[in-house]
């Protein structure tokens, strides 16, 4: 029994040391930085217990004690703090630090319990059941622990209810259920260790195990720590269009820096904070077709619904600056061109920020759209300098492929995660799935096509999102085109789409370095890509160099 009392711990050990790791590498945000938080107390907590299971003497189990506690007083605390975030109930500063300052003084209190009573009124060490171990009498120190960790406990547990009671989404309610099974295996675990069922070992350990294999699950199969991300790093924040993004419950996902400059109270998202006057007052503007005035400047409101599979996921907000339009001064002719570019703005603003989410499906962030379409600029312009496709490469052209570029890849939407986020190879039956992206894409932006009419620059968008896996020597998808009969702009894409692939490092693989990349772009000539492509690639590589 011993021994597994001890597999147990090293198990815990390890499952907590590799959601730390996996934590500390993800990207910075409040809910990242509390469970890393929880995972190093936690880890705290296993390791000193360990040693508590291996010492054969009072000094040794008093010491390896303390380092449990270590870790044990702040664990309940950041996951209490955990769940407030997650579930956006706000709180103060000063609350925050009254709780960390209380745990810290208990922490303190067991440091120096020889010198005290105040925690524990009597230790022992004894000999007897299935291993030596510590026995306490328990001072007010312990029990003012024990009543705050329940009343953590039961507030995790209303807010969880609350929040389910809340929201719609399927993901976050199973993730909210993985949160209130971790809570639940807590309470069960120590009511074991008080009850004397476990014959004196802390059975705490094993709910804290229990606890992190639930939260490895929901990290990993439900992306606990990034339901933001599916709106962030995103191309929006090169457009002169302010952006916000808010879920369901009508919380701020995202907003670009141009909405930042109109609502810098915003920019620190401080979840202490209700924001949600803003929101209100943004609705009351687009229901009225108001207008919104800030810094001398104009702003239109555009609101377009998140949806995917007949579920809405959330909303955008577009700031459209009609500053020159509103200016009834202006001649007549400025104030035409100006509503004719507020439509496309609108247009532009929305469809290339779903794309971005899009690609944060893919496990990608939003450089991967700027450097793609960085690349088509610079490839575009020198061939623009060329003989044999001068005549193609007006300026109108040049802009309107580098904006269509970012829906290369719209398709992949439809494309299960299970298929899309797979971190091996992909059987042949999964391939011939992530092969329909290219078509499905196509088929979106000709939807889109019907309802705006002659819009080049989506005609240019749907050419690149169906033909940009196309292959100069005709054995590409998903038409088997060859040389000249595949649209320019595809055939730009593909080179640009297929060196960042190889820069950037995927679930599946590892960036390869840049000269590995070039050999690889240049050896493809005249079978994979265009011949003429290809040169003007290799001609512009240092430009291509400083993007990458």
């Amino acid at each position: 029994m011993y021994q597994f009392f001890l597999t147990i711990q090293y198990v815990g050990i390890t499952l907590l040391f590799f959601l730390m790791i996996y934590t500390l590498y993800q990207k910075a945000s409040k809910n990242q930085q509390l469970l890393l938080i929880f995972t190093i107390s936690a880890l705290l907590n296993d390791i000193g217990y360990l040693k508590e299971l291996r010492a054969t003497t009072y000094d040794s189990a008093l010491e390896a004690s303390k380092l449990t506690y270590i870790g044990k007083v702040y664990i309940i605390l950041s996951m209490f703090f955990f769940i407030l975030n997650y579930c956006r109930i706000h709180h103060s500063k000063a609350f925050s630090i009254s709780l960390i300052m209380i745990h810290t003084a208990i922490l303190i209190l067991v440091l120096t319990c020889e010198q005290h009573t105040l925690f524990y009124r009597d230790i022992r060490f004894c000999y007897d059941g299935y291993f030596p171990h510590m026995e306490f009498d328990y001072g007010p120190g312990y029990y003012l622990f024990c009543i705050l960790s329940f009343t953590y406990v039961i507030i995790i547990q209303l807010s969880c209810a609350k929040r389910l009671r809340e929201t719609k989404d399927h993901l976050q309610r199973v993730q909210l259920w993985h949160l209130l099974y971790i809570t639940f295996v807590a309470i069960m675990g120590f009511a074991c260790y008080q009850t004397g069922i476990t014959h004196y070992y802390d059975a705490t350990s094993i709910s804290y195990m229990i606890g992190t294999l639930i939260l490895i699950v929901s990290t990993f199969q439900f992306n606990l720590l990034h339901t933001v991300e599916i709106a962030k790093e995103s191309v929006v924040d090169n457009l002169s269009n302010g952006i916000i993004i808010v879920d369901n419950a009508d919380s701020i996902l995202y907003l670009n820096a141009p909405a930042s400059a109109i609502y810098p109270e915003l920019s620190s998202m401080d979840t202490s904070k209700n924001y949600s006057y803003i929101l209100d007052r943004l609705k009351q503007y687009e229901a009225n077709h108001e207008h919104l005035f800030c810094d001398d400047q104009v702003y239109s409101i555009a609101k377009k619904p998140i949806t995917y599979r007949g579920k809405t996921l959330g909303m955008t907000y577009a700031f459209i600056n009609v500053t020159a339009s509103y200016n009834y001064t202006q001649i007549l002719e400025d104030d035409v061109y100006a509503k004719n570019r507020k439509i496309q703005f609108i247009q532009h603003a929305l469809i290339t920020s779903f794309a971005n989410m899009v690609e944060a499906r893919d496990g990608l962030t939003g450089m991967h759209i700027k450097r793609t379409s960085e690349y088509v600029r610079i490839i575009a312009s020198y061939l623009a300098n060329g003989e044999n496709y001068a005549h193609l490469f007006t300026d109108k052209y040049i802009e309107n492929i580098i904006n269509a570029a970012p829906l290369h890849d719209i398709g992949k939407i439809a494309i299960p995660d299970a298929i899309l986020k797979k971190p091996g190879s992909l059987i042949k039956d999964e391939f011939e799935i992530i092969k329909t992206h290219s078509e499905t894409g196509a088929k979106m932006i000709e939807e889109i096509l019907d309802e705006v009419h002659d819009d080049e620059c989506l005609s240019l968008a749907k050419d690149m999102a169906y033909y940009h896996h196309e292959r100069w020597d005709g054995k590409g998808y998903p038409c088997n085109l060859r040389g000249d009969d595949i649209p320019l702009c595809a055939r730009i894409m593909a080179v640009a789409d297929v060196y960042d692939a190889l820069r950037s490092k995927r679930c599946y693989k590892d960036r390869i370095p840049a000269q590995e990349a070039y050999d690889i772009i240049i050896n493809g000539s005249g079978t994979q890509f265009d011949p003429m492509v290809v040169h003007a690639f290799a001609d512009v590589f240092d430009q291509i160099q400083a993007v990458d």
